[in-house]
């Protein structure tokens, strides 16, 4: 937890995020990979988590994927039917799938026992609560309200009731570090 030898942004490979004005955001000189795809993206992770460890070297990466996002589609494995829910059901329902693809390898490659991991939405979805569609329009508790998941090595999973926000994730790093904020 000293240091950390490398960084990595993995984002999604279209529109915003491959803009310079995206950059300004991110920790200055951080490489960011682009791909289209939750797959692909946790397909490169592996690949870098892999070599990081033979080379017993540390990683902080930070994936982000854009799935689900409108359009909606229907993924192979989930398709559930047409309508505009169930192609984001089928999205959720992918997207976790790629998320138990990472978190089993992490936890073959014994990555659990010295990681910290944090899982997290940076917005929620309004799928027709009061007819509205999507997270651009309205503050409520469809698009506001996001999973936070934090695996700290030694402690016990629990489910804190205290409200949190994402700007707690940034302390949470720091401490897990050993670093005063």
């Amino acid at each position: 937890r000293d240091a950390v030898d490398v960084q990595q942004l993995v984002f999604p490979g279209l529109g915003w995020f491959k803009l310079d004005a995206a950059k300004e955001l991110l920790v200055q000189d951080t490489p960011v990979t682009h791909f289209k795809g939750a797959q692909k993206q946790v397909n490169y992770l592996l690949g870098r988590l892999n070599y990081l460890r033979d080379s017993d070297q540390s990683l902080f990466a930070w994936v982000h994927f854009i799935e689900p996002r409108r359009p909606y589609q229907q993924r192979p494995g989930f398709k559930w039917g047409k309508k505009l829910r169930n192609r984001y059901r089928s999205e959720v329902a992918y997207t976790d799938q790629q998320l138990g693809r990472l978190f089993k390898a992490l936890d073959e490659g014994g990555w659990f026992e010295d990681s910290l991991i944090i899982v997290f939405a940076d917005h929620g979805e309004a799928q027709g609560e009061r007819g509205y569609y999507g997270h651009h329009n309205f503050l409520n508790a469809w698009t506001m309200d996001i999973p936070l998941m934090v695996y700290f090595p030694g402690v016990q999973p629990a489910k804190v009731g205290d409200a949190v926000q994402i700007i707690d994730i940034f302390p949470t790093v720091l401490h897990w570090w050993g670093l005063d904020y």
